[in-house]
């Protein structure tokens, strides 16, 4: 939002706040308008069309959020990556409405989906698999298929998201991080000494 001015900066923020709590579709422009303090007709002077203020918070998203969310260098695997997901779990906290508008909105505008997720997901996955593929090499990781790794991985990441913010549960953060790592690298079975 750095290069919006002020009023354009109300109105993506309230709108984001909107879209969040009652959807795109439950959602009007006077609405927006009304909560952000200004005329509904500055709305459109800034955005053309209602779908044009969902373009910029998507927009807002690809290239503000999820690059903060993406700053893990290949050169982190294990003690830093643990610091810098406990800053993204917080980071995504923060700005769990525009998740919520990710997650409410994305399925409804196949146009937004095809443009949006379609570049934000196969990036986000194939990063994040070179790392995996990284920890194969230096034998940190199993050598297993990278994408059902990284999948599990962003799934029990996602779920602690989803349990702190809309379930709203009160949590350890660092904790529930060195559970998800002992969970991921480890398993649940219990650890059995070999007889032969």
């Amino acid at each position: 939002m750095s290069n919006k001015n002020e009023t354009q900066k109300r109105i993506l923020e309230t709108a984001i706040k909107l879209f969040a709590a009652k959807g795109y579709n439950g959602t009007t422009t006077a609405e927006i308008a009304k909560e952000a303090s200004v005329a509904e007709g500055t709305v459109f002077k800034h955005y053309k069309t209602k779908k044009q203020l969902l373009r910029a918070i998507l927009e807002y998203i690809i290239h503000e959020i999820v690059p903060a969310m993406l700053g893990i260098s290949e050169a982190e695997v294990k003690k830093v990556m643990k610091q810098k997901l406990m800053e993204k779990v917080e980071f995504i906290s923060k700005n769990i409405s525009c998740i919520k508008i990710i997650v409410n909105e994305i399925q409804f505008h196949e146009d937004l989906k095809n443009e949006y997720l379609g570049q934000l997901v196969p990036d986000f996955i194939k990063y994040m698999e070179g790392i995996y593929r990284m920890g194969v090499q230096r034998g940190v990781f199993r050598d297993i298929d990278p994408h059902t790794a990284v999948r599990s991985f962003v799934g029990m990441l996602a779920f602690l998201v989803l349990d702190k913010n809309v379930l709203n549960k009160e949590l350890d953060i660092s904790m529930e991080i060195d559970n998800v790592f002992e969970l991921y690298l480890n398993g649940v079975l219990e650890k059995r000494e070999s007889n032969g």
